[in-house]
């Protein structure tokens, strides 16, 4: 059975949200209380551009990383007041980025396939052949080449 590339990346999609699925019904765990429940620019649009300029967690919390879109995408999320919506995103988010690394992966193996195929292969000096062969027929001159003999 061959699959499409389409059914490849439904494939990968599905089994990345479904393998999270359950945590559609769980509440804000460990590091989305800082950055999503008690994060201020999550929850007042005035707010939201300072995320822009700030690291990703919170000062008070003292660790540096630059995530402004994310913090906007919580932000949007947080208007709904629903966290199985900011979950469902998120596993949307997660199903998206598991596609990108499959269809990143199958073209590294086309590549490597493709350079393996036209240095590795038993015909890789067939062109010669046909060529000679091509010569032969058109100038109907069938003597025994040693270079490339007849059933070689």
């Amino acid at each position: 059975m061959t699959l499409t590339r389409r059914q490849i990346y439904l494939c990968v999609a599905a089994i990345a949200v479904l393998v999270y699925v359950g945590a559609l019904w769980n509440s804000f765990a460990l590091d989305d209380v800082s950055i999503i429940a008690t994060n201020p620019w999550v929850h007042r649009w005035a707010e939201l551009w300072q995320a822009f300029g700030q690291s990703y967690w919170p000062p008070w919390l003292g660790a540096a990383m630059y995530r402004p879109l994310p913090i906007a995408s919580y932000a949007i999320d947080w208007q709904t007041k629903s966290v199985m919506w900011m979950h469902a995103v998120n596993l949307l988010w997660h199903g998206g980025a598991s596609v990108a690394v499959a269809a990143l992966l199958l073209a590294f193996m086309a590549v490597l396939a493709g350079g393996a195929a036209r240095q590795e292969s038993a015909t890789i000096d067939e062109m010669p052949h046909a060529a000679a062969g091509l010569s032969y027929w058109q100038k109907l001159d069938m003597r025994m080449n040693e270079e490339h003999p007849p059933l070689s």
